[in-house]
């Protein structure tokens, strides 16, 4: 069960939504009582596609509009995983 994670020093501009978009993150997977090792994120390009590296869980930093993709192959691969896109809007409309 996810009780707490780890802080990680981000190289996040200061007064970058990606710090409430972690947050939340840690906080919805810990709330959801996820297990850390059945909790994937996936980051797409930019600032937010390393959002994976301040947490302790399995990700991926995936190719420019491929981040969808990239999601939904490794959810039907385990579909025991929790699986989650960090992107932004360049992941999503690409």
């Amino acid at each position: 069960m996810v009780k707490s994670f780890q802080p990680v020093q981000s190289t996040w501009c200061p007064g970058c939504g990606d710090f409430g978009v972690l947050a939340a993150l840690k906080r919805a997977a810990a709330n959801q009582k996820v297990p850390q090792h059945e909790l994937t994120v996936v980051g797409g390009i930019g600032c937010s596609g390393g959002i994976h590296n301040f947490l302790e869980l399995n990700g991926i930093h995936a190719l420019h509009g491929r981040l969808l993709a990239q999601a939904v192959g490794i959810k039907l691969a385990n579909p025991q995983l929790t699986v989650v896109a960090a992107g932004g809007d360049g992941d999503g409309y690409a």
